[in-house]
């Protein structure tokens, strides 16, 4: 997936390290949902950074937004998109649609669980 890059729209992404939460701001006021990524080790912090940018760049740009079940190619990762439980104590960055970037490995159709191989 390759965008044009989008500039000055208020868009930011934070993070927390003590909850290896990594997430996005701004892009509410576009209509879109903001995205995050849960589990980040501080050292992958500026990684999943640029996925959420990419990811917000391409919503940006083409003016669609991604949908939970969704997948994308972000550079040489593919990632799904899922509706993600409130973190407690940050609930407040839920009133908004917020979607969490995930692995795109397989998933239960009903249930949205990694799917692990037998072996």
């Amino acid at each position: 997936m390759k965008a044009k890059k989008v500039e000055n729209v208020g868009l930011e992404c934070h993070h927390v390290i003590e909850k290896r939460w990594v997430h996005t701001h701004g892009l509410h006021a576009w209509s879109l949902p903001e995205l995050e990524a849960r589990g980040v080790p501080p050292f992958l912090v500026v990684p999943a950074s640029e996925i959420l940018r990419e990811v917000a760049e391409h919503m940006l740009a083409t003016g669609k937004a991604v949908g939970a079940g969704e997948t994308m190619e972000v550079g040489f990762a593919r990632v799904r998109f899922v509706r993600p439980v409130p973190l407690l104590g940050d609930e407040d960055h839920y009133r908004h649609t917020r979607l969490e970037v995930v692995d795109a490995g397989e998933y239960c159709e009903c249930c949205g669980m990694p799917v692990h191989a037998q072996g």
